[in-house]
């Protein structure tokens, strides 16, 4: 008995326990399924301007802003369905009026063929002519009755087809707002295609039975396909200016849609389903072959404010924003340069680097500028240049190097334009550098151009860095002349020529007892400029004076002794 009351006991409190851990979870499960499922906020109007769409998504956290973009993914499905069935229509309507031309052509035919059996039946002169022309309208009249068949069986398809039939609906509500838009504008000239006429079967009126070898009631089957025909090819404009439409409407919430996961994306949602289907949704299939169409399409793509007029607008915005920025960097240009031109201790080479640093900077600033106006976004161009300038780096890193050569160069300045220098295996005046290269202009008139890295990593000698150079002569005298002589006389040149400088003095000294004269050094002073004017004109003069004084300027000489060897 106590081990029966234990038990009981036992499963009384292993129930009690089960039910405490079961009923929190119910509860929480029906909390969960009471709560109420938010509804969007930014969808009321679809056509709400973006700006505004744009402010109302700030504030919304990222549980709503999941909400806001189903529900425009879904107003984006509901518009990509009317295409997808108007597209479809388009190809049927298509079908449609070749098939029933097709009909219209077979009845003109059999017409042609029952007025050449009624001529015959009336003037032939045989009864096998007038028999052969009775069977050939019968066949013809047989042809006709098979084609019309089958064009209204494709008009009954499609009068039973729901989807054709919404989207004529869809373009009978279209056509409607177009004729109420261009009724308040006044457009008086705005096409008024009664839509639900054309939308009845193509060939209620035409009768199978009515196909016979009478002349007249085959004329009216021609006129009643045509006539058809013609109806379906008015449904089939209407239905292409709807797709026009449509696919305005389409880019418009792709638009907005867009702002949309712009903002769940900046706030940590994930995005990236939507944005798959809005890449899709975006593509459009077109039947080529079908001339009208293609026609519709290019024209309604010119003309919407989404396509051929956002891009002219966006071309002219660019446009604009680029010549005023490069308008601007005239007028920076210009500034710099006479700044530069003011600054004391700023090399032309430097100058010239800053100016065009400025002007290209701007021009740069104005060139993300304008894209940015027109909507491209600028983190990922400037993500793409920077990877893109990482490869290149390591791809040419003698290009780089040359760079930093001449970045160096600029800052420590070891010349100037202008400046003879030696350096990098190229001597003459500088006449140009970038940051790449440096121009030299040779002693004999010829354009080098030589790798900035070249030039810094060898030894640079600027001939016109100072304001005085020493000119350094060699001239020598016979050991039988007078070597006070000949000093006077050097004396005396070096005295007497304008451009020697008096300070520093000159030096004049004997410098060497040679194998075959005594050699004196000459070295006056002189500006940069002349150097190469006193060196000619002293070397001349001293030849003259020399001869005039009866100084020998000796040359090597051989002794030669010849001896006779003894038989």
């Amino acid at each position: 008995m106590e081990k029966q009351t234990y038990f009981r006991l036992s499963g009384c409190l292993g129930l009690m326990a089960g039910l405490l851990l079961v009923v929190p979870a119910w509860s929480v499960r029906l909390a969960a399924a009471e709560e109420p499922v938010p509804s969007p906020l930014t969808t009321g109007d679809p056509n709400i301007p973006l700006l505004e769409l744009r402010w109302l998504l700030k504030p919304l956290p990222q549980s709503q802003l999941k909400v806001e973009a189903d529900a425009w993914q879904g107003l984006l499905q509901e518009k990509v369905q009317q295409i997808s069935d108007a597209e479809v229509t388009v190809l049927r309507q298509k079908e449609q009026i070749k098939q029933t031309k097709e009909a219209a052509e077979a009845a003109k035919d059999a017409k042609e063929a029952a007025a050449k059996a009624e001529a015959a039946s009336t003037n032939a002169t045989s009864g096998a002519q007038a028999t052969k022309a009775a069977e050939e309208a019968k066949k013809k009249a047989e042809e006709a009755r098979r084609a019309v068949a089958k064009a209204q069986e494709l008009d009954a398809k499609a009068a039973a087809d729901t989807n054709s039939q919404a989207a004529l609906a869809v373009a009978q509500k279209v056509s409607d707002e177009q004729q109420a838009k261009a009724a308040e504008e006044g457009d008086t000239n705005a096409p008024a295609v009664a839509v639900a006429e054309v939308a009845s079967p193509a060939l209620q009126n035409v009768s199978t039975n009515a196909v016979t070898e009478s002349t007249a009631q085959l004329e009216n089957v021609a006129s009643a396909v045509e006539a058809a025909a013609d109806k379906q090819a008015a449904k089939k404009e209407v239905l292409l200016d709807t797709l026009t439409e449509l696919r305005t409407q389409r880019a418009d919430l792709i638009e907005r849609l867009d702002l949309v996961l712009a903002e769940l994306k900046a706030k940590g949602g994930e995005v990236a389903t939507y944005e798959n289907y809005a890449t899709s949704a975006a593509q459009n299939l077109m039947d080529v072959s079908d001339s009208s169409a293609v026609w519709k399409f290019a024209v309604g793509w010119l003309k919407s404010e989404q396509g051929g007029m956002k891009w002219l607008l966006n071309i002219s915005k660019f446009v604009a924003i680029f010549v005023v920025f490069w308008l601007l960097a005239l007028l920076v240009g210009k500034a710099t340069s006479k700044a530069t031109s003011r600054a004391r201790g700023m090399s032309e080479l430097l100058r010239q680097f800053v100016n065009t640093v400025s002007r290209r900077a701007v021009l740069v600033l104005g060139l993300l500028f304008a894209l940015s106006a027109i909507g491209i976004p600028i983190a990922p161009v400037v993500g793409v240049l920077t990877a893109a300038g990482f490869v290149i780096g390591f791809a040419l890193q003698g290009t780089l190097s040359n760079f930093a050569s001449g970045l160096l160069m600029l800052i420590y300045r070891p010349f100037d334009v202008g400046d003879a220098v030696e350096a990098g295996g190229a001597s003459g005046s500088i006449a140009a550098m970038n940051l790449m290269t440096t121009r030299f202009n040779t002693w004999d008139n010829k354009v080098v151009i030589v790798p900035n890295n070249q030039i810094w990593g060898s030894v640079i000698t600027n001939i016109s860095r100072t304001s005085r150079r020493r000119v350094d002569m060699v001239f020598g005298i016979g050991y039988g002349d007078s070597m006070d002589k000949a000093q006077t006389i050097l004396e005396r040149i070096i005295a007497e020529h304008p451009k020697v400088l008096k300070d520093p003095a000159p030096v004049i000294r004997v410098n060497a007892l040679g194998e075959s004269s005594v050699d004196f050094i000459v070295r006056p002073w002189v500006l940069p400029a002349d150097y190469w004017a006193v060196y000619w004109d002293v070397t001349r003069k001293v030849k003259e004076e020399f001869d005039r004084e009866g100084v020998s300027i000796p040359f090597p000489q051989r002794d030669v002794h010849l001896y006779q060897e003894k038989d």
